[in-house]
């Protein structure tokens, strides 16, 4: 698998319903094989097929669109990922009050870094810079 927009947010991108300048976001950290299901439309969900989360990132700020199309935000940081087995995915997310509600948005496990080896410290997590600090582009 390889970078992947999940169902759901393509038909609320597509229907104008999600504004990827002002939507919250966070991403989640994840174990084990990457399980990306394009269907699936909470956090919990993904959790149910198995999927162990080890962290997931304060508040994503500064979402920008470039001319070119990429979507984009500041760098991402998710705090003291435990020490344990490597971080081989994320999902970054649509944030819900309750987090296993939240909504996936991008499935990511082509990522420079990754797999990641925790040590216990922050985790920062930088978008693409060669695409102009870019997730992901429709």
């Amino acid at each position: 698998m390889s970078n992947a927009i999940y169902d759901r947010a393509r038909y609320d991108l597509l229907t104008a319903s999600l504004n990827w300048l002002t939507v919250s976001l966070k991403l989640t950290a994840w174990i084990g094989a990457p399980l990306f299901f394009p269907t699936d439309t909470t956090i919990g969900a993904i959790k149910a097929r198995g999927a162990v989360a080890v962290g997931e990132s304060l508040p994503i700020n500064s979402n920008t669109v470039a001319t070119a199309g990429y979507a984009q935000t500041d760098p991402v940081l998710i705090p003291t990922v435990p020490v344990g087995p490597n971080v081989t995915w994320f999902t970054m997310s649509k944030v819900n009050i309750v987090a296993d509600n939240s909504l996936p948005l991008l499935h990511l496990d082509d990522v420079l870094g990754l797999p990641f080896t925790p040590n216990g410290l922050d985790m920062l997590v930088m978008p693409d810079w060669v695409y102009q600090r870019g997730w992901y582009r429709p």
